[in-house]
């Protein structure tokens, strides 16, 4: 499964028009998200307005006739889910535009996603643009502004950037000036005005691409994030590795000009209490059931959602006050906690960057641990975020969408600690704590008995 999907961080619900422009990758991201869609259950077409290289393993049409194009395309996508099309093939190799009307007739007629790409940059990573650059269809529905990572640290001169002369201009930059973390933001936010302007409905996204080029992605992104220049839009800013099955690595939403790091959390409830030889999550302490404490700590938090992984049938659980959750039923949760963690990830809605994996069973984790988890968090950005308590790992922890493939891979009783224990310890992020709750859960009657002794002091 891809979990890191494109079209679920740009949140493409098809049938849609998708427009990209800019530089560094706009093929490999066109090509990406229509094998998505298909992936996905649904069908796309790869166009142009300008002009675009001859897609190599996809079926190519050409006509400047558009009812033939049509009929061509509705008996073609009765059993196939992905084309290219263009008007005709030009001398240098180049599939030319379509009439910007057809791929409204695409989308409407057919039912189909249309990716476009909305401009040139002849193989650079960065580039200017001409007055009449890009060319976004009018019903665009997701405008996607891309630049290679590949440029930072590279000089502006003709060698490095496509129409030098514009992006000095329009950036309001130096020839032979470094291209800094400042520098790539100012072009994301001369390119998202540029799109706005021709298509102010549009939802925008940009995408530094290439990012597997970067010593440290995270620490880039938010050099990005940090310094002025893209303006008052809403918008999300993506670091990702387009030719990767899963890639969309970092994804900051920027509302208002304000960047948030979105988490989620998966609150592990679909175990078996095999050990304890009663349900433990619903034995009594202070009047409330174990789970009731459980969630009662989770109250409050600054986070997207909470998903609870049960088992089947276990739809009754309480109401807490400052908390909402969505249910997820977990049918293969005697297979073990792998499994849970893999249904509450493909449950998860919207694009955080961070999820933290909780227990059910730890009733002790205060609300200030999941504070100062998701503050730290937040602040540097690891792949994994976790206690420490008398020099040991403990819960919960948070793992960055970067490490989601690798736990959707765990099998049987295997968590996030196996993910974790692979990664270098450059990738680790440590919250030391002199609370003995996180590391303690109810497996047994005595650990029931001593969390009880806790709770009724």
């Amino acid at each position: 499964m891809e979990i890191l999907q494109l079209i679920k961080a740009f949140d493409i619900r098809p049938p849609a028009i998708v427009s990209i422009y800019g530089a560094g990758g706009k093929t490999t991201i066109a090509h990406r998200i229509a094998r998505e869609l298909k992936t996905s259950g649904h069908k796309a077409v790869i166009t142009t307005t300008t002009k675009m290289s001859e897609p190599i393993g996809i079926k190519l049409f050409l006509s400047e006739n558009t009812n033939n194009l049509l009929k061509d395309l509705s008996h073609y996508f009765q059993s196939n889910s992905i084309a290219a099309v263009g008007k005709r093939l030009l001398k240098n190799g180049k599939v030319d535009a379509l009439d910007p009307a057809l791929i409204n007739e695409l989308r409407d007629t057919l039912g189909l996603t249309v990716v476009v790409e909305a401009d040139g940059a002849r193989g650079f990573s960065i580039k200017g643009y001409e007055e009449y650059e890009p060319v976004l269809p009018a019903s665009t529905d997701h405008a996607l502004a891309v630049i290679g990572a590949d440029s930072l640290g590279l000089t502006i001169n003709e060698l490095n950037v496509h129409r030098v002369k514009r992006f000095i201009e329009s950036t309001d930059t130096d020839y032979n000036m470094t291209i800094s973390e400042e520098i790539i933001r100012l072009t994301f936010g001369m390119m998202v005005n540029l799109g706005i302007k021709q298509v102010p409905q549009a939802d925008f996204c940009c995408i530094l691409n290439k990012c597997d080029l970067l010593k440290d992605e995270a620490f880039t992104l938010k050099k990005i994030v940090d310094s002025p220049g893209l303006g008052r839009w809403s918008v999300k800013l993506i670091a990702a590795e387009g030719i990767n099955i899963n890639p969309a690595k970092i994804v900051i939403d920027i509302g208002s000009g304000k960047p948030v790091i979105q988490i989620s959390c998966i609150l592990l409830a679909a175990g078996s209490s095999t050990r304890m030889k009663a349900d433990k999550l619903n034995m009594i302490i202070k009047s409330k059931t174990v789970l009731e404490h459980t969630l009662g700590n989770l109250a409050n938090l600054d986070i997207n959602e909470l998903i609870i992984v049960t088992r089947p049938g276990s739809t009754n659980l309480p109401e807490i006050q400052g908390l909402t959750y969505r249910i997820v039923e977990n049918h293969d949760h005697s297979q073990g906690i792998a499994s849970s963690i893999q249904e509450g990830l493909k449950a998860l809605q919207g694009t955080p960057q961070g999820v933290i994996i909780a227990l059910a069973d730890q009733p002790l984790i205060s609300n200030e641990i999941y504070r100062k988890l998701i503050n730290r968090y937040r602040k540097n950005l690891k792949l994994v975020t976790y206690p420490v308590y008398e020099g040991r790992k403990a819960n919960p922890t948070i793992h960055d969408r970067r490490t989601w493939p690798d736990l959707m891979q765990l099998r049987g009783d295997n968590g996030g600690k196996q993910v974790s224990s692979r990664l270098p310890e450059k990738d680790l992020d440590i919250v030391a704590t002199d609370d003995p709750g996180v590391s303690i859960d109810l497996d047994k009657p005595e650990d029931f008995e001593r969390v009880r002794a806790i709770l009724e002091k």
